[in-house]
């Protein structure tokens, strides 16, 4: 039996989601083509941002993202003992069709996906099962026996979505971390707890 394509064209205005879905897979098919077994086809790429420490690339089937990591150092009390992290997820409004209507709420998917990112990092804020041990220790953030640390600056930007987005910002998001080098320092010693740097 084939899919109707023009309730898969407006789901929304004839049926909901799940109803299309049973639909479509009574064919043999999903509303996006493929066969209930078939996996979408995936890619990832990193290190391909020149003015990043750290970037990456995840694409799945129509959802892609792109992820840059800034690396940069900052000075702090003494008795800090870990870097710092922060992460931004955005999807502009030409990500999407739904987008530009309204119809998908960014701040509520970008937020989720912000606090999956942090949990990754730091285990604990929401303590989602499966991510007790980080990808990296903010400790090791920090310069030794110094009161300077790293920050990690991370921005996602969700370049096409259409569906799956919270794998394909994270999938980018690591691919970005593991491309990610922190910045030589030229010209600059480091002398009595102090970095210097000659202009």
């Amino acid at each position: 039996m084939a899919v109707d394509n023009t309730i898969i064209a407006n789901p929304l205005k004839l049926l909901k989601y799940t109803e299309v879905l049973e639909y479509s897979l009574k064919g043999g098919l999903r509303p996006d083509g493929r066969t209930p077994g078939e996996a979408r086809e995936a890619a990832i790429s990193s290190g391909f941002i020149g003015t990043a420490n750290g970037s990456g690339c995840m694409k799945l089937d129509r959802t892609s993202a792109v992820c840059g990591i800034k690396v940069e150092l900052s000075k702090v009390p003494l008795s800090y003992t870990k870097g710092n992290f922060s992460c931004k997820v955005q999807f502009p409004a030409v990500c999407s069709v739904n987008s530009r209507k309204g119809q998908i709420q960014q701040t509520d998917i970008c937020n989720s996906i912000e606090l999956l990112i942090s949990e990754l990092i730091e285990p604990g804020i929401i303590n989602l099962p499966g991510t007790e041990k980080p990808l990296i220790k903010l400790e090791d953030l920090r310069i030794l026996d110094t009161n300077w640390v790293w920050n990690l600056d991370a921005n996602v930007l969700c370049t096409s979505y259409d569906g799956n987005a919270t794998d394909v910002c994270i999938g980018a998001f690591v691919a970005a971390l593991k491309s990610c080098k922190t910045p030589f320092l030229s010209g600059c010693i480091f002398l009595s707890r102090e970095f210097v740097c000659k202009s």
